[in-house]
């Protein structure tokens, strides 16, 4: 059902994985705030935030490979006290947290405005 925005983070932190299966979407916002929330991820190699996850923050797997998502969320659950959820959770936050936000979108305006 609907999980309304204020109960996400609570969900993501007491979730043991997170896992976007999908065909093509390369960069799901979910991705990014359940690393945030420190839970790891498995998500498909659809280009984006998947060619450059660092192996520390979750699995990826190949798209439409239900045996890959098997195997992937067997590790997971047998694995799931060994992922360093505080080290996920200040590495996200150092890409995608309010102030690297930030400090992209500046870079960009400093291009497009200094040209």
């Amino acid at each position: 059902g609907k999980i309304m925005p204020d109960f996400l983070a609570d969900y993501y932190q007491n979730a043991d994985t997170f896992i976007l299966n999908s065909y093509k979407e390369t960069f799901g916002v979910v991705l990014a705030e359940s690393l945030c929330c420190g839970c790891p991820i498995i998500t498909t190699k659809n280009g984006g935030y998947s060619n450059e996850m660092n192996p520390d923050e979750g699995i990826v797997i190949p798209p439409d490979d239900s045996k890959a998502l098997f195997e992937a969320m067997k590790k997971m659950i047998a694995t799931k006290n060994q992922w360093h959820r505080e080290k996920i959770a200040m590495e996200a936050h150092s890409k995608f947290g309010q102030a690297a936000i930030a400090a992209e979108l500046d870079t960009i305006y400093q291009k497009i405005f200094n040209k």
